[in-house]
Formats: C-alpha cells, sequence, structure tokens
C-alpha cells in the first residue's frame, strides 16, 4: 500500500503525475484531497477524532466525517468513497459534490497545496461504523452548536480540513 502515489497536479489541477506523500508534503506539490461530511437528517454532523502520535497530519484532533489524498488515476469522488470505506467502513452512502476550492498551508515542516472537493451525505445516526484502526480513534455525532464550542474551547484539537468545511457548509451560522 506504501507504493501508492498521490496524484500531482499543476496550480490549475491539471494531472501532471504522481508522488509519494512524503514528497509532496516535502516539495511542495499541489494535489488532491477528498473530504466528506456526514449527517444524519436531524441535525447532527459525524466527525472522526484522528490517532494520537501517529505521524500523520493532524494528529489527535477532530477531522470530518472521512478525508484522503486522492490517488494517482483516481477522481475525487473514487477517493471519497474509498476514504469512507477504509477509515469508517462505510458503503453505500450517496455522496452530493459541494464545493471546489483551493487551499495553500503547512503541517509542521509539511507543505500542504490542495484542490479539494468537499462532499456531504446523509446516514442513520445508528449507521454501523468500522473504523480503521491505524488512523481513526473514534467517531462522535455533534450538533452543530456542539461544534461551534468546540472550535472556541479546543482550538487545537480541530484540523484544518474540519475547519474549511465547516466555514463552507455553515458560513451562515459563524
Amino acid at each position: 500500500m506504501n507504493d501508492i502515489l498521490v496524484q500531482v497536479v499543476d496550480e490549475h489541477d491539471n494531472p501532471i503525475g504522481g508522488a509519494s506523500k512524503a514528497e509532496i508534503h516535502k516539495k511542495g506539490l499541489w494535489h488532491r484531497i477528498s473530504r466528506i461530511v456526514l449527517e444524519d437528517g436531524n441535525g447532527h454532523i459525524l466527525l472522526q477524532r484522528r490517532k494520537d502520535n501517529d505521524g500523520r497530519l493532524w494528529e489527535g484532533c477532530w477531522d470530518t466525517s472521512a478525508a484522503g489524498h486522492v490517488d494517482e488515476g483516481e477522481t475525487h469522488y473514487q477517493a471519497a468513497v474509498r476514504e469512507l470505506e477504509e477509515e469508517i467502513g462505510l458503503t453505500g452512502a450517496t455522496l452530493t459534490e459541494v464545493a471546489y476550492y483551493k487551499t495553500e498551508g503547512t503541517y509542521g515542516e509539511r507543505i500542504l497545496n490542495r484542490w479539494n472537493r468537499l462532499y456531504r451525505g446523509v446516514i442513520s445516526h445508528d449507521a454501523r461504523l468500522r473504523l480503521q484502526e491505524e488512523e481513526v480513534a473514534e467517531t462522535k455525532w455533534f450538533t452543530r452548536t456542539e461544534l461551534s464550542e468546540l472550535f472556541e474551547t479546543s482550538p487545537t484539537k480541530v484540523s484544518d480540513g474540519l475547519r474549511e468545511t465547516y466555514g463552507l457548509l455553515f458560513k451562515d451560522e459563524l
């Protein structure tokens, strides 16, 4: 699995090749990310908390329902479906694209130049999930009020992706 390459793109999101995650983050290569926010239809949003001290991005932080790099030759949508299954064991969810945006940032020494697509889906509050042991510590349903409180009281425990998606999905409530 470590030999799978991430889709590298130019500054206009045109595919130009593939590279490892380590290489894209070290060199600041533009790449693609798919993000998914799942809701239960009753005002609750499913978040995952990333594992602590695993060497990955945003360790121990709350993040979107699922998210991940788009592999070389894969579409954003295919990556979204794959990440849902890999990270929380969910298959068959209907996803709707709600945003397409470009971000630039850093995480420690890593340079994060990304083209993001955000998908939204609705699942049952009691859907059976199977968490990826290597990446996901837990999942939890949050109301929008609880999510706002999380941003306010624990800003260092929220990933950049969750911050971005919250701003896009619920900008009227900020």
